[in-house]
């Protein structure tokens, strides 16, 4: 074998045991989530709530959420009233909306949050479910 094959070969193996020593190193110091458990996780359809001035629409509010449940049977009765909690999210966000917001401001995601939080916890009759917000966007009717 010439000098510079075995030279490259050499390289080329230095090379690929330094990426795999850095491999281990990055997962060793990446943090650890612990206690989050994906699988109770339960997505929810948008929700969308109309924003009225005067009795005319002004504008659209979207809004995605989640509820983060440990709880397998918690979980499951959830799963069973997600019509309910759908319901009881719209009709609360919509006299929200109707009352507190414009099309030209922000929402204001801690109030609702508190608003869709306590729904959770009425309709599932648990305060072991957590709302997550996925987003939440406000559109301005032209």
């Amino acid at each position: 074998m010439p000098a510079t094959s075995h030279r490259l070969l050499q390289m080329s193996l230095f090379i690929l045991v330094l990426m795999a020593a850095l491999t281990i190193v990055a997962e060793a110091a990446a943090p650890k989530r612990k206690g989050v458990d994906p699988s109770a996780y339960l997505p929810m359809k948008p929700l969308s709530i109309s924003i009225y001035d005067s009795n005319r629409t002004k504008g659209l509010m979207l809004i995605e959420v989640g509820l983060y449940i440990e709880d397998y049977d918690l979980k499951t009765k959830a799963v069973d009233r997600l019509p309910r909690l759908r319901d009881a999210f719209i009709r609360s966000l919509s006299g929200y909306a109707s009352v507190f917001m414009s099309s030209s401001k922000p929402p204001n995601l801690k109030e609702i949050g508190a608003r869709l939080q306590r729904e959770t916890n009425a309709q599932l009759s648990s305060t072991g479910a957590q709302v997550l917000f996925n987003y939440a966007l406000v559109r301005a009717s032209s």
